[in-house]
């Protein structure tokens, strides 16, 4: 399993490889050996994935393999060379590594095993009959729940419905805790319920102002999409922690509302969360979930309001489950000569659900051979036993040793991040990218390679998606607890992350190739014995370091071949000089730190990727940053609103107008338009799939906003734009947009348009989400019948003379969600809403009283609306806060 290590190295040894041929030119000799160790690369990546293919176990091979000199080669070759004598010196290291290789591949030759049976009668089974897709346990493995399901949804809404509940679900890991409450937690008819709803993943040791801020914001829900839909990060709540727990306390008093704690690990963690939880007497619920029997019934002493799956599965639930799982093709169907063997392999799973669906998800995609079901109970071991843990970390070795080499990478990168630490996609795609773990498929582009690998990761369920965007892609995914377990113990074995934990002193690791930083304790000068200049990516996920500047500065000094650097959300103030001398780097991510300025030196780091700076304050970028021809991710805005969107809410920044350098950018959020010679420049950037422009000057009008995409003066405009945000005044829209097909999401904001842009808008059509604000001064906004065949999300706010707003049967006819706010001369509900059956959720946000109440159940217009499941009014509060009522 050591073939991680290798496989880096051999990704890192062929960019170097090219590099060093262009430069080994004149070398004749040097240039020979330099093909000549392409070829070897060539081989040992073949070698590499027949090894994987066997899966062979044999440690000295894996040990051989772990210590090859082609990972020296490349910390060699990736030092700075000066001079003939340096490639002399490269020339007679290449010999010796060809040498070790060529005999690590010929001693392969001699010693491998011969096929087993149970290899010979798989191995004219295609790649789908190997355990290539073993799933682990997704929400909707209810099978032997039923009953648990009915009565939590029975208590949650009708039993003692106007009384106080607490409830909690006990049992070990992987016995279906999360799974059953959370089942519940998006049944429609417990949403429908009550008035607000939080899910609080409680962590080890977690940060007690984080975890009210999060409560907050769920709590107001539909103010934290909005700000995930123009930031992609939550807005804290402005005010004390202390404060904040007593507005939590004031806000739910008279609220129906339902809280999930999940994973509670201690009296202590608990009781700090219901201190400001109120028990209101309105119908509201807290549930937990907990492994600790004590701590159950100390929440609620109530047997009945105590749900326990320490059992596991009734071994008739476990029978079915296992046979649904395992045998699809033939309706759930064992066939008799399996019977026996599976039972003995299903007695195993302990009945625990997640070792069930594990296992026979492995098994489904084996041969139905009584040879085959046995060597793989065999494989288990003899130690197998009740521990659920065990058998699915057994079985999720199997899945990993399936994985091609790429994706064991991309897998085991994930134990970067903290236990129950929700990933965006974006971020994780972007790291994979920088790491060099993605490669090029037939012309396909890398993003769209890496976005494979995480879907093929997600299809196997070793990744769970918990929240997807607008268009139904990926927004934030997880590991389940015990998969980040084996993937902690996996990092360990290869040395591929060492993590900084709370519970540790100082890193022990002497020569970490991944450091990641999740304890506030950390402090570099206890870590005098580790060597830093081999650190390929160093992340920093803890807060509130003390002293933390000089540290960081320090910590960072002592890279050499550093390719990312992630310094999120940590309390850093000053952009670190120490950073422009890792000329490696191809990530750097300063996203949510408080520094305001960029240095010149920037433009040292010419392999540089990604550049983010997301709610920072840096308001302009130096003309340096023009001299980064591989950036392809400038990101740089500051989301700031009190209440809800203000005209200055978006800050960008300045940027020389010179873009036309940066030929490979694919997203470029949030830039100031304030000089007329960047449209020009705009329309070299051919690759663009994201544009943020703003503070777009009246006077310029139309010429302002449409120049760079003018379609008589480009040939070639970006066709692949996907997102598109406007901000400021337009005498119209301009009628290049209609041909962006490629478009999925458009914000017009603040254009003051005295003519509808619906007639450009509607014939984009792959439209999911479009959000205007004041973007119109008309009385009457229509949508025709037929168009907008795709759009889901509609957002249209501050249409101050907005009177009717018309749906034609057939307009929009996958439109989900509407959300109309501060529109103050709008009576009624959009005509014709009604026709929308797809129609989940409208939200009134400031609307006038007569709007909401013709959506109330005794108003003369509310059968245009019932048919909705979800409807809520807010109304605002100030300092960011909100009053919902649920009108549904």
């Amino acid at each position: 399993m050591a073939e991680i290590a290798v496989t880096v190295a051999i990704l890192l040894g062929e960019r170097i490889v090219d590099a060093l041929s262009q430069e080994a030119n004149s070398k004749k000799n040097v240039s020979t050996e330099i093909e000549s160790m392409n070829y070897l690369l060539s081989s040992l990546r073949a070698y590499l994935r027949d090894h994987n293919s066997r899966g062979s176990q044999n440690a000295i091979q894996q040990n051989k393999f772990h210590k090859h000199r082609v990972t020296v080669f490349t910390h060699r070759c990736a030092q700075p060379m000066k001079g003939a004598g340096a490639l002399r010196e490269l020339s007679s290291e290449i010999s010796e590594i060809k040498n070790c290789a060529t005999d690590l591949i010929a001693r392969e030759q001699v010693i491998k095993p011969p096929e087993t049976i149970a290899e010979a009668a798989s191995s004219s089974h295609p790649y789908w009959g190997d355990d290539s897709f073993v799933h682990l346990p997704g929400d909707d493995e209810m099978v032997g729940f039923e009953k648990h399901k009915v009565k939590l949804i029975d208590q949650l809404i009708s039993e003692e419905s106007n009384s106080h509940m607490d409830i909690a679900i006990v049992g070990p890991g992987g016995f279906g805790k999360s799974t059953l409450v959370r089942n519940v937690f998006v049944d429609k008819r417990v949403k429908r319920h009550f008035e607000c709803s939080a899910w609080v993943s409680i962590t080890q040791n977690f940060d007690k102002k984080e975890l009210v801020d999060d409560i907050i914001l769920q709590f107001q829900d539909e103010k934290k999409r909005w700000q995930y839909l123009r930031v992609g990060e939550p807005v804290s709540v402005s005010f004390a922690t202390g404060d904040k727990r007593s507005y939590v306390r004031n806000y739910l008093q008279r609220k129906r509302y339902i809280v999930v704690l999940d994973d509670v690990f201690n009296q202590e963690d608990l009781q700090f969360i219901e201190s400001f939880l109120p028990k209101n007497g309105v119908g509201s619920r807290i549930i937990i979930t907990t492994h600790k029997h004590d701590l159950a019934f100390s929440h609620d002493g109530s047997p009945r309001r105590i749900h326990d799956l320490s059992r596991g599965l009734p071994l008739d639930a476990a029978w079915n489950l296992f046979c649904k799982k395992a045998f699809r093709a033939s309706c759930g169907k064992c066939p008799q000569e399996l019977e026996s063997i599976a039972q003995r392999i299903l007695s195993n799973c302990g009945g625990s659900p997640f070792a069930v669906v594990a296992v026979s998800r492995m098994l489904a995609m084996k041969p139905q051979l009584p040879v085959e079901w046995e060597a793989f109970h065999d494989s288990l071991g003899s130690e197998i036993g009740t521990d659920p843990k065990w058998i699915v970390s057994r079985t999720l070795l199997r899945s990993y040793n399936d994985l091609s080499s790429t994706l064991k990478s991309c897998f085991v990168y994930l134990s970067i991040f903290p236990k129950n630490y929700h990933i965006e996609r974006g971020r994780l795609i972007r790291l994979w990218l920088a790491e060099g773990f993605v490669k090029h498929t037939n012309r396909k582009a890398l993003e769209r390679v890496a976005d494979d690998y995480l879907d093929e990761l997600i299809a196997r369920n070793l990744i769970h998606v918990t929240e997807r965007d607008f268009s139904g892609r990926v927004s934030t995914c997880e590991v389940k607890n015990l998969v980040h377990e084996f993937l902690i113990n996996m990092s360990d074995e290869e040395n591929f992350v060492t993590i900084y934990s709370v519970e540790d002193s100082e890193i022990i690791n002497s020569q970490p190739r991944r450091v990641s930083i999740h304890a506030a304790t950390f402090n570099p000068s206890k870590s005098s014995s580790m060597i830093l200049s081999s650190v390929r990516s160093s992340f920093m996920f803890a807060q509130q370091i003390e002293d933390f500047q000089s540290k960081i500065q320090k910590f960072i000094s002592q890279f050499m071949l550093l390719k990312v650097l992630d310094l999120q959300g940590s309390s850093l103030e000053d952009f670190p000089e120490e950073i422009c001398g890792l000329t490696l780097l191809r990530y750097l991510s300063l996203r949510d730190t408080k520094i305001k300025t960029i240095p010149k030196s920037i433009k040292k780091l010419v392999y540089i990727e990604t550049l983010d700076l997301k709610q920072t304050q840096v308001r302009k970028l130096p003309n340096q940053i023009l001299r980064l021809p591989n950036l392809r991710y400038l990101l740089v805005y500051l989301y700031d609103v009190e209440n809800y969107v203000t005209f200055d809410s978006a800050k960008g920044v300045e940027i020389y107008p010179e873009v036309r350098f940066l030929s490979k950018l694919l997203k470029l959020t949030l830039i100031k338009a304030n000089d007329q010679k960047i449209f020009a420049e705009l329309g070299y950037l051919k690759k663009l799939r994201k544009l943020g422009l703003i503070d777009l000057k009246t006077e310029d009008g139309e010429k302002c906003t449409s120049k760079y995409l003018d379609l008589h003066d480009m040939q070639n405009p970006p066709s692949n734009l996907q997102r598109l945000y406007l901000k400021g005044r337009l005498t119209k829209i301009p009628v290049w947009i209609s041909s962006l097909k490629s478009l999925v999401r458009i914000g017009l904001k603040w254009s003051k348009l005295q003519d509808s842009p619906i007639p450009v808008l509607q014939v984009l059509p792959n439209l999911i989400e479009l959000e205007m604000v004041a973007a119109y001064t008309g009385e009457e906004l229509t949508f025709e019948a037929g168009t907008f065949s795709k759009l889901k999300t509609l957002h249209i706010e501050e249409f101050t003379e907005l009177t009717a707003i018309v749906m034609e049967e057939n307009a929009m006819p996958k439109l989900g969600k509407l959300a109309l706010r501060n529109c103050k001369s709008l009576a009624m509900p959009p005509l014709g809403i009604n026709h929308h059956a797809e129609l989940e959720e409208l939200v009134a946000y400031d609307m006038n009283d007569k709007f909401t109440g013709a959506l109330r159940p005794s108003s003369e217009t509310y059968w245009m609306v019932e048919r909705i499941p979800v409807i809520r009014s807010c109304y605002s509060q100030g300092n960011r806060l909100w009053i919902m009522n649920n009108l549904s």
